[in-house]
């Protein structure tokens, strides 16, 4: 049984990791991490020798895994941030029984992703720890550490202990990014499109931000704010007052639709942000 998990959301892909071993131990099996392809031989043969439940995780193989095609035991293989065009990307995809791709999640995923975590937190908290990180899961789950661990882990967080513990995570180019978009300066906000990438900014997180921006603009338009931190709105009223609530309305469901169409392999992060300069 071949597995291969692959994606942007390495929080997500890691903790998929993570419980696949845990099942492994519990199911009174074993496993092994390997790195190259001439380990994973020498290991499976060893393996071959026993008969229970074992196991291999191969974490970014190397190009040497092009000799792969079948193992007598499990293996999971998985890639964090691949690039889809490789060669070895390719083959183990086509070779794989099992392929999941973990993609960024927008903002209201990451909000039911918080409300079904172990912890008790209040539906205005979990909108303000969005609107303060983000799709970033791995501040979030620190911060939910922090905030469980200050009031005690029985007691529920609320939107207060959010406001006061954790530092929002703004990007101040975000927003005038969606400036120039918002006034229709397209050459302006492609060239900083580019800035954002050039510094490394992943395309996934860029496009979310976008999202989650109109999101926030929205609001403000239709006047549902609670929860949104003063300093978002205040960043973001000039903003929300160059639109209509028809057009935020139209551009937030266009972002959406994107959104799912790149969900679904029928797009890709280069063409949303393409279309997202043309509607704009």
């Amino acid at each position: 049984m071949i597995n291969f998990f692959y994606g942007q959301d390495d929080f997500r892909i890691l903790e998929k990791i993570k419980k696949e071993k845990e099942n492994i131990k519990n199911q009174g099996g074993n496993f092994l991490e390997v790195s190259s392809f001439s380990d994973f031989k020498n290991q499976d043969k060893k393996f071959s020798l026993f008969g229970d439940k074992k196991a291999f995780f191969i974490r970014n193989p190397e190009e040497d895994f092009l000799d792969f095609k079948n193992s007598n035991f499990t293996v999971f293989f998985y890639f964090l941030n691949p690039d889809k065009r490789n060669k070895i990307f390719k083959h183990l995809k086509s070779i794989s029984n099992y392929s999941e791709e973990f993609i960024l999640l927008n903002l209201s995923e990451v909000k039911n992703w918080i409300l079904n975590q172990k912890y008790s937190i209040s539906d205005q908290a979990a909108d303000m720890l969005v609107n303060y990180l983000g799709n970033d899961l791995w501040s979030i789950k620190n911060a939910l550490d922090k905030l469980s661990a200050y009031i005690g882990y029985n007691n529920s967080v609320s939107a207060r202990e959010v406001e006061v513990l954790v530092k929002p995570n703004f990007s101040p180019n975000i927003f005038k990014t969606i400036e120039f978009l918002s006034k229709r300066e397209k050459k302006q906000a492609l060239r900083q499109i580019f800035e954002h990438l050039k510094r490394g900014d992943d395309e996934n997180y860029l496009f979310n931000m976008f999202i989650w921006q109109f999101e926030i603009l929205l609001k403000i338009k239709i006047g549902e704010t609670q929860g949104i931190h003063p300093f978002i709105i205040k960043k973001n009223q000039p903003i929300a007052d160059l639109y209509s609530q028809i057009e935020l309305k139209e551009i937030y469901s266009r972002l959406l639709r994107l959104d799912y169409l790149l969900k679904i392999g029928q797009v890709e992060r280069p063409a949303t942000f393409f279309c997202l300069l043309c509607q704009s």
